[in-house]
């Protein structure tokens, strides 16, 4: 998808329609790693070796299927993310999504993305939920 204001495009995949690694090979993903943001929903065995830089990212649903909560945890990968002020990044985006949720508070989205934000923050931090209890 190319970007519509000038940024990198997207490449998106679902990897989970594929069947085996040499299904990516024939994507030819890493033709277009260096201009373009690429996506791979469900690739965990099967992308890691289109980059050794990359954001891994992880969302854990709720064991009550009643609950819509959503944990999302960011793993980061490679020296270029190493530079990257996690904490700070984690508290801007949970202001930001708690601001969102005040003013449309029939989504609820943003009480789960704030959770999402702070647990971001901890796991690039190398910590674990554990570790919070």
């Amino acid at each position: 998808h190319p970007s519509l204001v000038g940024g990198p495009g997207l490449v998106h995949v679902d990897a989970y329609r594929l069947s085996s690694p040499a299904e990516i090979d024939d994507l030819d993903l890493d033709s277009s790693l260096a201009d373009s943001v690429t996506l791979v929903e469900w690739g965990e065995g099967l992308a890691e070796q289109l980059s050794g830089d990359r954001l891994e990212v992880v969302v854990e649903r709720a064991d009550d299927p009643l609950d819509d909560t959503r944990r999302v945890w960011l793993r980061p990968v490679g020296r270029r993310w190493t530079e990257v002020d996690w904490p700070a990044w984690a508290e801007a985006t949970a202001r930001a999504e708690v601001a969102q949720a005040a003013a449309e508070p029939t989504t609820g989205g943003g009480r789960d993305m704030a959770e999402s934000a702070a647990g971001g923050g901890r796991a690039a931090a190398g910590e674990s939920e554990a570790d919070h209890g």
